[in-house]
């Protein structure tokens, strides 16, 4: 993470680690790479988070010349690379469902549209008429 003014960045894959484990939201900066940032007033929040989950972390300050201002290095018992995997798949799942809310929406005035919603809330809801 850099601290960025009164801001913390974090990139790439930390940014999908903070976004699954905190809830904060994602901002693609380009194709296939996103940020995510907080207030610094979140900072404790954070670090307490992933110490939790044994994630490790190194936080920068930009102002500072990429000044080191906070590391934890959890070694064999980091569970980064576990962590980033489940956030990923998640996300990329997230991400297709807010595209699918967005075209509805976009579409809801259309003819055809009250066929399509029957559809989704077919495949939506099966698992709960088969348990009936």
């Amino acid at each position: 993470m850099i601290k960025i003014g009164t801001f913390f960045q974090a990139f790439g894959k930390d940014s999908y680690i903070l976004s699954y484990i905190l809830g904060y939201q994602l901002k693609p900066v380009s194709q296939n790479y996103s940020s995510c940032g907080f207030p610094k007033s979140g900072l404790a929040k954070v670090l307490s988070k992933l110490e939790e989950m044994k994630i490790s972390y190194i936080v920068l300050d930009k102002s500072d010349n990429y000044a080191e201002m906070e590391k934890e290095d959890f070694k064999s018992k980091n569970t980064y690379a576990l962590v980033f995997a489940k956030a990923h798949k998640y996300i990329t799942k997230k991400n297709r469902i807010d595209a699918i809310y967005q075209y509805l929406i976009e579409n809801i005035s259309s003819e055809n549209m009250k066929d399509k919603i029957a559809k989704v809330e077919e495949v939506v809801y099966e698992d709960k008429t088969r348990k009936i």
